[in-house]
Parts: C-alpha cells; sequence; structure tokens
C-alpha cells in the first residue's frame, strides 16, 4: 500500500519529467524514466526521437495577438489557480487546528489538484511560444479530471523501489511500466482518501462516517504533501511570467534545452542522459540569475 510519505518528496530524489517535451521545458528538471530514457530503447527509436526534439525546439514564433492574449491568459490562470491553492491550504490549516480532520484532508487534496493544474498550464504555455497550439478542449477536461491531475502530481513522488531497481538495470521500459503502476496507486490512495474525507460510504454492510475513516494520525502527513506541493508550484510561475516579461531570454532557454535534450538523449544510460541534462540546468540557472540582475524588475513581477 502506498504511504502518503511517498507522494511529496525532495524533487532532487528522483528524475522525472512528463512526457509532454513542453512540460520538461517549463518546470526544467531532470528527465524521468518514460521521458528520455525512454528513447534508449533502440537506435532507430533513438534517431526518431531526436528529430522529433529538434523539431519541437526549433525555432520559437513571433506569436499573432491573438496568441499573445492566449498566453497572458495562460499566464493569469496559473496565478488564480495557485492563489485558489493557498487559500485552499490555509483553510485546511484552521480545520485541522479546529481538529476537523476529515474535512481538512479534502481541501489539502483539492490544494494539490490545483497545483497541478498550474504544471497543465505551463506545459501549454510553453507549447504556445514554441509554436504548438493549445488543444483548449483538452485543457478543459484536464482541468475537471481527478485522475489527470493525481497523474501530473505522481511526476513528484518518490521512485518505488521497483523502479529504481530498473533505472539501476538501464531497463526504461520497465522504469515506465514501474512509474505507471505508481501513479495508478498514487491516484487511487488520494482519490480514495478524498472521498472517504467526505462522504458515508457503505461497506460490507456497514456505514462509515469520515470521522470513522480519517484519523488525527493521517491528517499533518496529507497536510505535509499539501505543503510540499505548494512549494514546489510556487517557483513555477516565475518562468510563466518570464514569457511575457522577458520574451528573448525565453526563446534562448528553450533553444538551449533542445539542444540539451537531443545531446541527453544519445547518451546509452539512464545515468548518463540524466548527468548531460543536469549539467544543462546548471547553465539555465546561470543564465536566469544574470538576467534577473539585468532586469530586476522582471524578476520581482
Amino acid at each position: 500500500m502506498i504511504q502518503a510519505t511517498r507522494i511529496g518528496t525532495d524533487p532532487s530524489s528522483t528524475v522525472r519529467s512528463a512526457r509532454n517535451p513542453a512540460t520538461l521545458a517549463y518546470t526544467g528538471e531532470t528527465t524521468k524514466a518514460d521521458g528520455l530514457a525512454a528513447m534508449s530503447e533502440d537506435k532507430q527509436d533513438l534517431q526518431a526521437r531526436n528529430k522529433r526534439l529538434a523539431e519541437f525546439f526549433s525555432k520559437s514564433v513571433a506569436l499573432s495577438d491573438k496568441d499573445k492574449e492566449l498566453l497572458a491568459e495562460l499566464v493569469r490562470g496559473a496565478e488564480v489557480c495557485f492563489a485558489n491553492a493557498e487559500q485552499l491550504f490555509q483553510e485546511a490549516c484552521l480545520l485541522r487546528e479546529h481538529k476537523h480532520f476529515s474535512r481538512s484532508i479534502f481541501l489539502h487534496q483539492m490544494a494539490m489538484e490545483e497545483c497541478a493544474k498550474v504544471d497543465m498550464i505551463g506545459a501549454a504555455a510553453t507549447g504556445l511560444t514554441l509554436g504548438h497550439p493549445v488543444d483548449v478542449d483538452a485543457l478543459e477536461k484536464a482541468f475537471r479530471d481527478h485522475k489527470a491531475k493525481n497523474f501530473s502530481n505522481a511526476y513528484m513522488a518518490k521512485a518505488s523501489e521497483a523502479e529504481m531497481a530498473a533505472r539501476e538495470a538501464n531497463d526504461s521500459k520497465a522504469a515506465s511500466e514501474a512509474f505507471r503502476n505508481s501513479q495508478r496507486e498514487i491516484h487511487g490512495f488520494l482519490n480514495t482518501g478524498k472521498n472517504a474525507s467526505m462522504y458515508v460510504d457503505f461497506k460490507d454492510g456497514k456505514f462509515v462516517s469520515p470521522d470513522d475513516v480519517v484519523s488525527e494520525e493521517l491528517a499533518p502527513q496529507i497536510a505535509a504533501v499539501s505543503y510540499y506541493f505548494m512549494t514546489v508550484t510556487y517557483p513555477r510561475l516565475r518562468p510563466l511570467r518570464r514569457m511575457l516579461n522577458e520574451p528573448n531570454l525565453h526563446s534562448e532557454l528553450m533553444a538551449g534545452l533542445g539542444k540539451a535534450m537531443q545531446k541527453a538523449s544519445a547518451q546509452g544510460t539512464i545515468a548518463e542522459m540524466n548527468a548531460a541534462f543536469s549539467s544543462y540546468l546548471k547553465e539555465i540557472a546561470k543564465a536566469v540569475v544574470a538576467g534577473e540582475k539585468n532586469n530586476p524588475k522582471a524578476s520581482s513581477d
């Protein structure tokens, strides 16, 4: 059974990214086994993935006025989602302080789902700046899909033993399958807990209330996971603002990221891919810091 402490962990202990290159570009995180590592399955697949990466990151485009309006709305949407997550988190803490543990867990879960929306928006916005249309209908559907949001948040969970073993064996297919299993487990854990915290259930011939299921011990564990997602999501608002306020710097970062991904995908093992990609992440950090020093107003927006 999955534990709450496995869901929210230091992202430096994992190597994850969504399969969508836009998500990776937006978050700037190291790669997950089912991302770049999957490219090493065979030479033909590697060449095909390299070609797709080159096409995806080939160049930034001059956005039309309509796309600029959409980008501005996406950035605003991310800000609104995070602001709502903050409110949900604060209200959940108040409920826990007053020993309303079940409802507290429910609100913490909602806060985590709002954080997942920020990542969804970030992926869409990044793709837009690289000339890839936003599938608005798909985004709307994902916003209302609890499974999609929990699956998204699973990328920040600690790797399972099965996934770690597969990565050490350089078995990208097994690592991907292990992670998909983790996604299903995490969604089941969070969704079951959310429903149990709100509704009376009928199980094994007995009625069960939320207070029968949610313990005082579980409440702070879920609160800690929720806090973790709040802390890792807030910094992700900055690259979204950069798309609007510093488009030239954003374009430079995306061009460099595409080259780094292609270079990393050409490595022989998962560990070598991660090392190559991590090297570029350090370069990104330096460029961003330098840009903010030259434009302190943009970094404080």
